[in-house]
């Protein structure tokens, strides 16, 4: 969504609470909870400093296989990999230190999927001067060039139809 005001006002969008607000501001999906951190039908990551937090397996966040990649891929490489909740405190925080390096989400349909901004009640963050991280774009060419055949796939993920 280009954030766009829509032709009528929020009371428009109220009937869809949360939902409908986040698209009334021009967010294209929203972080249901700060604790849980699941983004529509996928799951969030954040690298924080050299750590790659993802929310632990519950009730709103699947047991995928992409979120399993990552996590995989992520270890293979030496990063600290981390399956816990976090906070809007610590995001916060972790932004205004400049240790927030990233955000991104992982799912099936997206694979990858990098978030440049991020909005609260006190305004918004920008996250990596709105480029894609690092880790972000490695996961995302590694996964896809496994998927493609073009890359090894050393944890037997693909079969061959």
């Amino acid at each position: 969504l280009s954030g766009a005001p829509w032709p009528r006002g929020r009371a428009q969008w109220a009937h869809l609470g949360v939902v409908g607000l986040l698209i009334h501001a021009g967010y294209l999906v929203g972080v249901w909870s700060a604790v849980k951190l699941g983004l529509g039908a996928g799951t969030a990551a954040l690298r924080i400093g050299d750590e790659l937090v993802t929310p632990p397996l519950h009730g709103t966040i699947l047991d995928g296989v992409t979120r399993d990649c990552v996590l995989q891929l992520a270890r293979d490489w030496g990063l600290c990999v981390s399956e816990r909740p976090v906070s809007l405190e610590e995001l916060l925080e972790s932004h205004r230190k400049g240790t927030l390096k990233e955000v991104f989400g992982c799912g099936t349909a997206a694979i990858i999927s990098p978030v440049g901004e991020l909005g609260h009640s006190g305004g918004t963050m920008i996250l990596g001067d709105g480029q894609v991280g690092e880790v972000a774009r490695r996961l995302r060419d590694s996964i896809m060039s496994i998927q493609h055949a073009e890359a090894p796939d050393p944890h037997g993920w693909t079969a061959l139809v």
